[in-house]
C-alpha cells in the first residue's frame, strides 16, 4: 500500500491550468504604436551575448519585437521569485518559438519510463513519512505549479543507489539517491540541493539540452542494459519481514542503482547539465535561500527525519564491505541514541569487521545486548552475531547457546515460508567445525 501512496504523489498533476505569465510596464519613451505613459504587456527579456543592452519582448505594430529596457519602466512586485526567474530566462523563447510540445512530451515520456523501470526493478526507496517531509520542503521552495505547456507539479523519487547524485526531469520530477541523503548532515544541505533542482526545472535546462542532442534510436537503447532483478530483491525483502536480513540481497541492486543515475541516463533525459547550467542553478538557488528567511531544522532533528535512509545505506555499505564508511553512517544514529535493533546489530558487525581486540569485541557484544533490551522486533540475526563474538572471546558455551537460538529462529522462519535453507545448512556446519 505504501508504494502506491508514494507513486500516486509522483503521478499527481494540478487540476489548474497555468499559462505563460506576462509582466507589465509603463512606456517611458515612445516606440512603435505606444506613447509615453501607456501600460504595456511584457512577454520576456533578453540580453544579447556580447552586449550590455537588455531588452523586453513586446507586441508592437502587430508583431513581437524587442525593445531596449531603458524605454520601459517595469511595475514592481508582480510575480513570485520563481515566476520572475522563468520570465527573465525563458519567457521570450516561449513567445518566439512556442512550447515545443512534441519534445516536451518526449521528455515527459522519459520520466514515466524511468518511473516504470524503477518500479519493475525495485529501485524506489519507500517511506511515506520521509516523502512527506521532503514534499514539505519542496512545496516551501516552490509552492505553485510549474509554468509549462501542460499543468505540472514538482515530484520526488528516491532511488536506491549508493552513488551520491541528484537531477531533475523536465516535468518537475526531482531524483535523489539514498547515498546522497545518507551522506547529508543537515536540512540546509538537502534544501540547497532541492532548490538547485528546482532551478534546473525553471530554467528548462533539460529541454535546452535536448534541443542540442541527436537522439536517433535513443529510447530503444536507454534501458537495454537493465536486467530485472525484482524477484531476487523481493525474496530478500521477504526474509527481512520474517525477522532476518542475513542475505546480501541489498548488494544485488547496487550496480543497477548506479545505472539509474549513470551518465547515459542523465544525458538521454537532458539532465547532464553543463558547468554553466550548474553554476546558474546554484547561484539562483543560493540567492533564493538567502532571501527566503528559511528556518532550518536542527542537525539532530534532520538526522532523525532521514534515519531510515541512513540505516538502509549503512546496510548496503556492509554488503559491499565498505566497513569504515558504513560505521560512520551508523554512528550518526548511535550518537543521537536513535538506533534500532538492526542499527545496533550493524554497528556491532562493523566493529567486528574492523577490529579484533578484547575491548572491541566486548563493546560489540554490549551493542548486541542493547539491541536485545530494546525488544522492538524479533531479529534473530542478533543471536548469530552474539555467537560469533563469543567464539572470538573464547566462550564456546555461550556461543553454542546463541547459535542454538539462531538455529531455532531459522527453522521457524522456514516454516513461515522464508527462503533460509542455505543458512540452516551453514549454521549446522558451524556446530560441527567448532565442536559445539
Amino acid at each position: 500500500m505504501k508504494k502506491y501512496l508514494i507513486i500516486s504523489g509522483f503521478l499527481f498533476l494540478s487540476i489548474c491550468s497555468y499559462s505563460q505569465i506576462t509582466m507589465r510596464g509603463i512606456v517611458e519613451k515612445k516606440f512603435g504604436d505606444y506613447n509615453e505613459g501607456d501600460t504595456i504587456a511584457l512577454y520576456g527579456f533578453k540580453q544579447p551575448e556580447g552586449t550590455t543592452i537588455s531588452k523586453y519582448l513586446v507586441f508592437s505594430l502587430g508583431v513581437t519585437t524587442f525593445v531596449p529596457e531603458k524605454k520601459i519602466v517595469v511595475l514592481p512586485n508582480q510575480v513570485s521569485f520563481w515566476d520572475s526567474v522563468w520570465f527573465y530566462n525563458k519567457g521570450a523563447d516561449i513567445t518566439k518559438n512556442g512550447w515545443q510540445a512534441d519534445r516536451r512530451k518526449t521528455l515527459s515520456d522519459d520520466a514515466f519510463e524511468y518511473l516504470n523501470q524503477a518500479i519493475s526493478n525495485n529501485m524506489i526507496y519507500e517511506d511515506e513519512f520521509l516523502y512527506d517531509y521532503f514534499y514539505q520542503l519542496i512545496l516551501k521552495i516552490h509552492p505553485t505549479p510549474l509554468i509549462k505547456n501542460e499543468p505540472e507539479n514538482l515530484k520526488l523519487l528516491i532511488i536506491k543507489s549508493k552513488d551520491q547524485e541528484y537531477f531533475a526531469f523536465d516535468n518537475g520530477t526531482i531524483v535523489l539517491t539514498t547515498g546522497l541523503i545518507a551522506n547529508s548532515n543537515s536540512e540546509d544541505e538537502i534544501v540547497r540541493i532541492l532548490a538547485e533542482c528546482v532551478s534546473h526545472v525553471v530554467f528548462e535546462h533539460n529541454l535546452s539540452n535536448l534541443n542540442m542532442m541527436l537522439r536517433t534510436e535513443r529510447n530503444a537503447e536507454i534501458w537495454g542494459a537493465v536486467a530485472t532483478i525484482a524477484s531476487s530483491a523481493l525474496m530478500v525483502n521477504s526474509n527481512i519481514q520474517h525477522g532476518s536480513y542475513f542475505s546480501s540481497g541489498d548488494a544485488l541492486i547496487v550496480g543497477l542503482g548506479s545505472y539509474f543515475i549513470s551518465h547515459s541516463i542523465m544525458q538521454s533525459v537532458g539532465a547532464d547539465y553543463s558547468s554553466e547550467q550548474i553554476i546558474n542553478a546554484q547561484r539562483t538557488a543560493n540567492y533564493y535561500l538567502k532571501n527566503s528567511n528559511w528556518s532550518y531544522l536542527s542537525k539532530e532533528d534532520y538526522i532523525k527525519r532521514v534515519s531510515g535512509i541512513i540505516s538502509y545505506s549503512a546496510k548496503q555499505e556492509y554488503h559491499l564491505m565498505n566497513y569504515a564508511y558504513g560505521l560512520e553512517l551508523t554512528n550518526k544514529l548511535y550518537d543521537l541514541g536513535v538506533c534500532t535493533e538492526a542499527d545496533l546489530l550493524l554497528k556491532a558487525r562493523f566493529h567486528r569487521s574492523l577490529e579484533n581486540s578484547k575491548e572491541s569485541n566486548e563493546f560489540a557484544l554490549t551493542l548486541i545486548e542493547n539491541a536485545f533490551e530494546l525488544g522492538l522486533s524479533n531479529l534473530i540475526d542478533l543471536h548469530k552475531e552474539a555467537g560469533m563474538i563469543y567464539l572470538r572471546l573464547d566462550d564456546p558455551v555461550k556461543a553454542k547457546e546463541s547459535f542454538l537460538k539462531y538455529q531455532e529462529g531459522l527453522v521457524q522462519l522456514e516454516e513461515k515460508g522464508a527462503d533460509v535453507g542455505d543458512e540452516i545448512d551453514k549454521i549446522n556446519e558451524v556446530f560441527f567445525k567448532y565442536g559445539l
